[in-house]
């Protein structure tokens, strides 16, 4: 009778043993899962007027980029090169006001855990009286917040506290030293436009304002469709490089690339500064052409598809 017994009770503590042993494993061994409606509140990491911001320094395993602030403009260091401000105004807008998505934790942490100890990204940022504040990016956490975008860990160097940021405002930091970079040849206003000239190859066509009709100056005097004049001038002002080939390009370089007797010229004056854009078109490079801005230090690689665009809108003007 004790044998049955004892049998009875031994199947049911076998299961308990090994539910406990379980329980034990999913509580303490398991690593913690990211609970993403922990503090939904949107914690400030910096708190810094945009104007004040002077340099920004973005480092990495790959490259180190430094992005300063001349007066109204923005220049990509080393090098000097000419900066695209308003991609740069819109980096230095999100730093100044940077908030985090949570709080991972206050204060104590294994910075190992997050990827912290040796930060993937330091962005810093200098102010104008020399001051500075530096973000660290660590890990991707390992899931994504209940709106499926994905986060990374952060922290302000010199400060206790791990954050989550947004995986799309990282996104800006891992942006390479070109892609800070002016990417326009041609920047101005339709409204400000005076005059225009375009010679390329047989192609020799100048228009000028008058009051406020269009005239052509070349190859003959007559008024000219303004849609016309627009299609010319809206390709003009989005024209961008395809590729960066060379900056400050010596004398060997600008016969090497077919700069000493450009075949084409496109000349914009207009009310604002600078007076006078212009654009050198050299040598060819497969179905691409190397393009220059005359009075600035850069080679660049251009679509021929997008110059051959403006070349037939201008075609259409003495049509």
């Amino acid at each position: 009778m004790g044998v049955l017994i004892l049998k009875k009770w031994i199947l049911p503590l076998s299961v308990l043993v090994i539910f406990l042993g379980l329980l034990a494993f999913t509580l303490f061994d398991r690593p913690p899962k990211e609970d993403t409606t922990a503090n939904k509140e949107q914690p400030e990491i910096f708190s810094l007027a945009e104007s004040d911001i002077a340099r920004i320094n973005i480092s990495h395993d790959q490259e180190q980029i430094e992005l300063a602030r001349e007066g109204d403009a923005w220049w990509v260091m080393p090098g000097h090169l000419k900066g695209n401000n308003l991609r740069i105004d819109t980096l230095a807008r999100t730093l100044a006001g940077l908030t985090a998505g949570r709080v991972i934790v206050e204060t104590g942490a294994n910075l190992a855990t997050y990827g912290l100890d040796r930060p993937a990204y330091r962005v810093k940022v200098q102010l104008k009286d020399g001051k500075s504040a530096t973000l660290l990016v660590g890990a991707a956490t390992p899931v994504k917040t209940d709106q499926g975008e994905g986060e990374y860990y952060v922290q302000k160097e010199n400060s206790p506290a791990v954050y989550t940021l947004s995986e799309s405002t990282v996104q800006m930091f891992q942006a390479g030293r070109n892609d800070f970079r002016n990417l326009y040849f041609f920047k101005f206003s339709l409204a400000d436009v005076e005059d225009f000239a375009v010679r390329w190859g047989d192609l020799d066509v100048a228009a000028r304002l008058e009051g406020t009709e269009w005239q052509l100056t070349r190859p003959e005097s007559r008024p000219v469709d303004l849609d016309k004049v627009t299609s010319f001038l809206d390709k003009a002002t989005f024209l961008e490089p395809k590729e960066f080939v060379k900056d400050y390009p010596a004398e060997a370089d600008l016969s090497r690339f077919g700069f000493t007797s450009p075949q084409g010229r496109i000349v914009i004056h207009q009310k604002a500064e600078p007076k006078e854009l212009v654009a050198e078109i050299g040598a060819r490079a497969g179905e691409d052409y190397y393009v220059r801005r005359s009075d600035e230090p850069y080679i660049y690689l251009v679509a021929g598809k997008d110059l051959e665009d403006m070349q037939r809108a201008a075609e259409e003007m003495v049509k």
